[in-house]
């Protein structure tokens, strides 16, 4: 018994820090082959897998693809690569969600939590005594050049990231992601599931990743920070005198900071700035530069309302079109109908979560705020791992959920 749970917990492992490596990793991310190796991998379970009852992926999958037929009926394109891409990816992270079953969250927080250890450990080491770091990026970048991005600008050793432009005054941590704003997305989800699984806001998982979200200098990352510390002392807490202190102290400092810090105001002006002066006339059909997340948002918006029901589809592709606004860049791919199925299930999925933590609803409000934050300005929720928080639910068989890790505190 102890060898067999043994190997199921290693089993999970694998397959979960697969589905984080696939989202975020550099190294991980578009090799065709290493996401066949991921699907793999997912057999570890294939006990469970061959034990589920299929029909609610069945029915996934049916409704997308009818949402891609309407996309063709209404632009004409589409192309066979991205159709079966997107199917692949739901038919993937349903077999990890089966697979790994109720503990996925845990699991989840788990690795984030020992990848921000390690983020800590090089950060610290950036910030105290640049010539140890320094000999430790050159012998990564003269040994394991295969780990290259952007070469000569970009390398990562798998579990760390230490780009030449993250070497600045204050020092960013993006952990072994592709950029700071990006371990800040992976960072605030396993907050705010470990803040619903341990109400301790205080908790020593907590502090790590608040310390890592600090250290990464992103506004997306702060921004959403506030917003689940916000709803933490409102919501979790409830609406007491001495959370409200906290909370107002708080907000004051982050009030503070924004002005007084140059990445989190200057930042939001400067990028807000550019955008209002973009041409009216411009859209990703004639665009020949490269734009920020603002502008991003802008012709994402302008996209829409080309096809504002099914949107234009993952089809239409253009040199400059990849947006990094992640909340418009789906409206843009998915129209208005897509859009609103995704958000309701995810919303049902955070449902069946709180429910089956013993949490109220409402707390699956606050959840569904924070993933759409997210979002706003990271384009993640074409990666099997954040399309899955849509469906979510798989995990949550009623005939399987004997586990005690949601009683444990």
């Amino acid at each position: 018994m102890f060898i067999q749970n043994r190997y199921i917990e290693i089993k999970n492992y694998i397959i979960t820090f697969f589905v984080i490596a696939q989202a975020g990793i550099p190294f991980f991310i578009g090799d065709t082959w290493l996401i066949l190796i991921f699907f793999i991998t997912t057999f570890l379970g294939l006990k469970e897998i061959l034990k589920y009852n299929f029909r609610p992926i069945l029915g996934i999958i049916v409704i997308v693809s009818l949402l891609m037929l309407m996309q063709f009926l209404t632009t004409g394109n589409i192309t066979l690569g991205p159709f079966l891409g997107i199917l692949f990816r739901i038919v993937f992270i349903s077999f990890v969600f089966i697979s790994v079953g109720v503990n996925f969250i845990k699991y989840y927080i788990q690795i984030i939590y020992y990848l921000s250890i390690i983020s800590i450990i090089f950060y610290v080491i950036l910030t105290l005594d640049y010539e140890i770091y320094s000999s430790l990026r050159s012998f990564s970048y003269n040994y394991i050049k295969p780990l290259e991005f952007y070469p000569g600008v970009r390398t990562h050793i798998i579990l760390y990231t230490n780009d030449t432009w993250l070497q600045m005054t204050p020092p960013r941590n993006a952990g072994p992601f592709w950029e700071p704003g990006g371990f800040g997305v992976f960072l605030n989800l396993a907050l705010i599931f470990n803040l619903i699984l341990n109400s301790n806001f205080f908790s020593k998982k907590n502090l790590v990743f608040i310390f890592c979200l600090i250290t990464t200098f992103s506004l997306g990352s702060f921004l959403t920070l506030i917003l689940i510390i916000t709803g933490y002392f409102i919501i979790i807490k409830k609406f007491r005198i001495y959370n409200f202190l906290i909370l107002s102290l708080f907000l004051l400092f982050a009030y503070n900071s924004f002005y007084e810090y140059d990445f989190l105001g200057e930042k939001y002006y400067e990028r807000t700035t550019k955008a209002e002066s973009l041409n009216p006339l411009i859209t990703y059909d004639n665009l020949t530069y490269k734009v920020g997340r603002n502008e991003q948002f802008i012709l994402d918006l302008r996209s829409f309302k080309k096809y504002p029901i099914f949107g234009e589809g993952q089809f239409t592709q253009n040199k400059f079109n990849s947006s990094a606004s992640g909340i418009t860049a789906f409206l843009r791919i998915w129209g208005i109908t897509g859009t609103i199925l995704f958000v309701l299930m995810m919303y049902y999925s955070l449902k069946k979560f709180t429910f089956y933590t013993g949490n109220p609803n409402s707390y699956s409000l606050i959840m569904l705020i924070v993933l759409i934050s997210l979002a706003a300005s990271q384009s993640i929720y074409g990666k099997p791992l954040f399309i899955g928080l849509s469906f979510l639910f798989l995990c949550y068989d009623q005939k399987k959920i004997k586990d005690t890790f949601f009683s444990e505190k």
